[in-house]
């Protein structure tokens, strides 16, 4: 099965193309730069170190300001970085390509406990596919305990990988489990995501809608939580909703399997989504995962932080920078108080 001749990137990057190189000599005359997101509005910059400090050009400038054909061998090799900021938070020259830009593969791996998660659901959805109607373990990792204990379970698993296999028109029950695990790895990076951005999201969402209402003179402070909790909620009904499209495209287990290409296809297009948006949000949940109790300075950098966020992705520009505006005004004030 090759799927990477049919990803997007790889007309792009040839095999043999896998370093971060350019050749017009204005990018050897600094030493260091390097290519990421700008942290004030996440545009994709060139960074050039001037001392200590540094200066930031937009790709479509370089482009420009170097005279840097489309076409032309630093052209492509843009082009590959400009793809491979949505996959790695920045890559210096000489660095490895992300391997999504070159493979089609993931550049980061899922735990253990993902690819066990992956298995189990596809397992299931097989069960179900060969026994309609009939009652399946909804948890899938206690399917998969059980699978170890019970040995009539595993009859049944092995049953559906025959009728699989015959189904499908392979030879051998291996060939569709084979198929299955491949299918498995790819989703384990979803799985991954689910639990990485979609559950971290959700853990925020409800810590922000635990906090006590503030009065009185915390006026600022009240609404600066509202303004946060209700651009959250909106992110985690789109991320589930992100998630729900996944599941109902895989979750027939036997029609993914038919279409193996184009599912790997689907999966790999939505985990490089989620995981440009993870990498987005990164810093903000990290912030979250790590609030110390009591400190208000702290909290209310990480509320800053979150709204910043947000704003870019929620609201309209002109709106995202007049509330920023209020927000960084009624920060500074909030930061002054204590809890």
């Amino acid at each position: 099965m090759s799927i990477a001749a049919e990803d997007p990137h790889t007309d792009l990057a040839p095999r043999e193309v896998k370093l971060c190189q350019l050749q017009h000599r204005a990018f050897s005359v600094v030493p260091g730069i390097a290519f990421r997101r700008a942290a004030t509005d996440g545009e994709k910059v060139m960074v050039v170190p001037l001392g200590e400090r540094e200066a930031s050009v937009s790709m479509q400038a370089v482009r420009r300001e170097f005279n840097i054909a489309q076409d032309s061998d630093d052209g492509r090799m843009l082009s590959l970085i400009d793809a491979a900021l949505d996959h790695v938070p920045g890559i210096a020259l000489g660095e490895a390509l992300p391997e999504e830009v070159i493979s089609g593969d993931a550049s980061w791996q899922p735990e253990p406990r993902h690819l066990w998660l992956a298995a189990a659901r596809l397992r299931a959805g097989l069960l179900s596919w060969l026994r309609p109607g009939r009652e399946i373990e909804p948890d899938p990792s206690q399917l998969m305990e059980n699978l170890v204990t019970d040995p009539d379970l595993r009859e049944q698993v092995q049953a559906a990988f025959e009728q699989a296999a015959h189904a499908l028109g392979l030879p051998r029950a291996e060939d569709a489990l084979a198929l299955v695990d491949q299918l498995a790895k790819e989703l384990s990076h979803i799985e991954a995501l689910r639990d990485w951005l979609l559950g971290r999201v959700q853990s925020l969402v409800r810590l922000l809608a635990a906090l006590p209402p503030q009065r009185g003179q915390d006026r600022q402070r009240s609404e600066m939580l509202q303004r946060v909790g209700f651009l959250a909620s909106t992110a985690l009904r789109q991320l589930h909703d992100h998630f729900d499209v996944i599941d109902a495209q895989t979750g027939e287990v036997m029609a993914a399997l038919r279409n193996a290409e184009q599912q790997i296809l689907f999966i790999r297009q939505n985990r490089n989504e989620l995981h440009t948006e993870l990498l987005a949000w990164k810093d903000v949940l990290d912030a979250w995962d790590h609030m110390p109790d009591g400190q208000s300075e702290a909290f209310w950098e990480a509320l800053s932080a979150t709204y910043h966020l947000l704003a870019q992705r929620h609201l309209p520009q002109s709106a995202w920078r007049r509330s920023l505006g209020e927000l960084q005004g009624a920060t500074t004030r909030a930061q002054e108080m204590h809890w």
